[in-house]
């Protein structure tokens, strides 16, 4: 957790990005990071449903290293409806389309609350990276947010299958990602991640966890060079 804030304290403010689709539609999201819990190899972390029931997660494995001390940062990823809407069964972070006349941080906080029951009030907005189009056609603002507790995920079933967290240590493991090219003929090279054997993150979520794990690295670092305590 310390090393995310010490790395985003040196982020500049994100940078907006040119629409690559006409009409484009505004939208934000949150890279939530939280501290951890000791997780055994393979067990799958706990969703709920709107009804603060147990969801079925059995797919959302993590994988702490190093003992899985209750400090390392996770970070909250989501796989979104597999039946509705425009990017069914795709890994993201929690956020969305933002209303008429909202702000970017207002609107990824205000979705934060409506896809996963986290209220604005618990998460600390600690930076921005720079915003995103899409083929799609949404430009998308991402922030980076802190979480001070493992958070009850309470997940919306109408755009949700699931929401579960992931260690930065695990997605940092060389074997976690790789790089590889989309778009049929066209070479466009993008990473993917996986943990436990599962796919986590590719495309534009794969290319926010490496920017995540980037600033992450760097705060590492900062810590060493001042003999801090990651």
């Amino acid at each position: 957790m310390a090393d995310v804030r010490r790395g985003f304290a040196a982020v500049p403010p994100g940078r907006p990005a040119a629409p690559v689709v006409a009409a484009s539609r505004r939208s934000a999201i949150v890279l939530l990071v939280h501290p951890g819990s000791p997780v055994a190899s393979g067990t799958a972390t706990a969703g709920a449903d709107a009804a603060g029931s147990p969801a079925d997660d059995a797919g959302a494995v993590a994988c702490p290293v190093d003992g899985g001390r209750a400090d390392d940062a996770h970070v909250v990823l989501i796989e979104r409806s597999r039946t509705a809407g425009t990017h069914r069964g795709d890994i993201a972070f929690p956020g969305g389309v933002l209303q008429p006349g909202e702000e970017p941080v207002d609107g990824a906080l205000r979705e934060v609350w409506e896809e996963i029951g986290v209220p604005a009030a618990d998460v600390e907005v600690i930076g921005s990276l720079d915003m995103v189009a899409t083929q799609s056609g949404f430009v998308i603002a991402p922030f980076v947010g802190l979480l001070p507790a493992r958070p009850a995920l309470l997940i919306d079933r109408a755009e949700l299958e699931r929401a579960f967290s992931v260690p930065l240590a695990d997605l940092a493991r060389e074997d976690a990602h790789w790089y590889e090219a989309l778009m049929g003929n066209v070479r466009l090279a993008q990473p993917f991640f996986t943990v436990g054997g599962d796919a986590v993150g590719w495309g534009t979520t794969g290319s926010l966890l490496v920017r995540l794990l980037t600033a992450a690295a760097a705060g590492h670092r900062a810590a060493g060079l001042r003999g801090e305590e990651s």
